[in-house]
């Protein structure tokens, strides 16, 4: 909507703006705009994180059981990499949670993030990425997984410090209910 908004801010300026355009001026050689370039300043792995989390937040949806079923719980660990394009790509089940409905779920969020980038700083498009999402009916379930699930990346850093920052995923946690 606001490209829509801008064109017609844009359309409304030019067509009330009346050019008069004489031969003298018209033979004058045109000045060359410089080049000019934006860089934006790189997002901390925590900053990159949590707008990935937001954006995951905003396409997970809870599946609803069949019948009187209870809601399906667990843990489902996604795994993907960025695309040179900077969409999520060889995104695939690391862990499953023991629910195809709460995997395909997860699945379909990775697969709807609209973009990765901008990357953290040193951070390249083959780096292993992996999305942690909670799947729980209460906020004490939320809080039970979300506990594990931050154990557990602590004692895999912890396993893993021998191994070269590049080959450690970057992981993303997500609870929702």
């Amino acid at each position: 909507m606001p490209k829509l908004v801008f064109g017609v801010l844009s359309c409304a300026l030019l067509s009330s703006t009346s050019f008069i355009v004489t031969p003298a001026l018209a033979k004058q050689p045109r000045a060359i705009a410089p080049d000019i370039s934006v860089t934006a300043k790189p997002a901390s792995i925590q900053q990159w994180s949590s707008r990935i989390a937001d954006s995951l937040d905003e396409n997970l949806t809870y599946p609803r059981p069949i019948g009187t079923a209870d809601y399906a719980r667990g843990v489902v660990k996604i795994k993907f990499h960025c695309s040179d394009a900077g969409l999520p790509d060889g995104v695939a089940v690391a862990r499953s949670s023991r629910s195809l409905a709460l995997d395909n779920a997860a699945l379909r969020a990775v697969r709807a993030i609209s973009t990765l980038h901008p990357l953290p700083d040193g951070v390249t498009h083959d780096r292993p990425i992996e999305a942690w999402i909670v799947f729980a009916d209460d906020a004490k379930d939320v809080a039970r997984m979300t506990k594990s699930l931050e154990k557990e990346a602590a004692l895999t850093l912890a396993q893993s410090n021998s191994h070269s920052e590049a080959a450690k995923p970057l992981r993303i946690i997500l609870a929702s209910r």
